[in-house]
């Protein structure tokens, strides 16, 4: 059958490698198979894909097991990123001691940043608590990136164990105006993930949440449901009725959020409530004085502010450069009006695009607000921010719910010039254009 999968006809390659992978008892003859093969010097995109189908199929075998191991010992980057790739899409209800121990190894050794991360994945997914000291040597090391950090704090998170001040003050250091926009929302995603002693519950309504811009607020939000403390909420109030990304928070949202608190505080709940309705009735004139101003937009200099300042890059890609974590914008222009854009980049909560909702989704042990970017049978993949996402065993899910908050931020035009927002949708309207041809937007 080995042959067989060497085939040219792509019918007969898929043909035999489905009749290998119903057959565990072949799993030793298939070793040496893949031996030969993954000793290659350079392996097609294709080539890996079979050979990885081929791993997964067999990786409940003890022995492919110890080869899958022996496969990551002193391999390079490239190989090594292939096995812990193959590892990840294993669906089995043990990781082998063996795996746990060589992981551990990598998380803690001096290799690449990127095998690094792809360990913490497969930590998370499998929820490998034997490895927690590990990653608490990474989240506390601070020669790592703060990419790697988060990541490792993150997965230590759990709705049992409140998070460390220590840690919790690296977050919230990362938040600060000035560091990389993508770094600071990935910190207020983790933090939002997390369980919050009151103090430092109070510690970020009163210090930072009044100064929170439209990109990290709502990422901030959960961390605060549940919370009972007056003092906390009082603050949380004071700093949405003067945010202004409160439109992008629904009614049901915000009585939810302050359903916990003592009655004292519904005067107060009720007067936000009220703001929330007053912003919310301006929302057609502010999408119309937009679309007026249009006209006056550059291209180019919108392109620009699309891949920089605007950082719409880091969620959105147009052609092959930037972010799938929000919908392609490729020539978008060709299927929504300028209106609809408008509307959907100043108040990305009206309407959703299909497969980019928001979920919550609650496990035993935490709670995960994302959008659903993969579904195998046996687990869920999670986007919670640009930079990260979290594989969720099936199994271990308590409940799903759609949510009617986005994960687009709220108030984009506010943090640029009216000038700006005219180049940004010049771009996006015209990306396909000409400019020293086409005289009108394509519209």
């Amino acid at each position: 059958v080995t042959s067989f999968l060497a085939s040219n006809d792509s019918t007969m390659e898929s043909t035999a490698r489905w009749v290998v992978s119903h057959h565990p008892e072949w799993a030793s003859s298939m070793i040496t198979y893949l031996q030969k093969q993954l000793g290659k010097s350079t392996l097609e995109a294709g080539e890996k894909k079979q050979l990885k189908d081929i791993l997964v199929s067999y990786c409940g075998d003890a022995s492919m097991q110890q080869f899958i191991l022996t496969q990551m010992v002193g391999a390079s980057v490239e190989k090594k990123l292939f096995v812990l790739e193959t590892i990840n899409a294993c669906n089995i209800e043990e990781v082998p001691s063996g795996w746990v121990n060589q992981l551990g190894k990598e998380l803690t050794s001096n290799v690449d940043e990127i095998v690094k991360l792809n360990v913490i994945k497969i930590i998370r997914l499998h929820s490998i608590t034997s490895l927690n000291d590990a990653l608490e040597k990474v989240a506390d090391n601070d020669q790592n990136t703060p990419a790697l950090r988060m990541n490792a704090i993150s997965t230590l998170i759990n709705d049992s164990t409140q998070l460390p001040a220590k840690r919790f003050d690296y977050l919230f250091a990362q938040l600060q105006p000035g560091n990389d926009p993508s770094i600071r929302q990935q910190a207020a995603g983790v933090l939002g993930q997390a369980n919050l002693s009151n103090e430092l519950l109070l510690k970020l309504a009163k210090d930072f949440l009044g100064k929170a811009d439209a990109f990290i607020l709502p990422r901030l939000m959960p961390v605060f449901q549940g919370a009972n403390d007056i003092e906390i909420g009082r603050s949380l109030a004071s700093a949405l009725e003067n945010s202004p990304s409160l439109d992008n928070i629904t009614e049901e949202y915000l009585r939810k959020t302050f359903s916990k608190y003592p009655p004292e505080l519904n005067t107060t709940t009720e007067k936000l409530i009220a703001k929330l309705k007053e912003v919310r009735g301006d929302r057609l004139a502010r999408i119309h004085a937009i679309e007026k101003n249009i006209n006056k937009g550059d291209i180019e200099r919108g392109r620009m502010l699309f891949f920089g300042k605007a950082i719409c890059y880091t969620c959105h890609a147009i052609g092959k450069e930037g972010g799938i974590f929000g919908p392609d914008l490729t020539s978008i222009q060709r299927d929504r009006s300028a209106h609809d854009l408008v509307e959907a980049i100043v108040y990305p909560g009206v309407s959703f695009v299909r497969e980019y909702e928001t979920y919550q989704i609650k496990t035993k042990d935490n709670v995960f607000t994302g959008i659903i970017q993969e579904q195998t049978a046996g687990t869920i993949r999670l986007g919670i921010s640009p930079l990260e996402s979290v594989q969720i065993q099936r199994k271990d899910i308590m409940s799903t719910e759609i949510q009617n908050i986005s994960m687009m931020p709220l108030g984009l035009d506010k943090l640029v010039t009216e000038q700006e927002m005219a180049d940004l949708m010049a771009f996006l309207l015209g990306q396909d254009q000409d400019p020293d041809t086409d005289a009108e937007l394509l519209r």
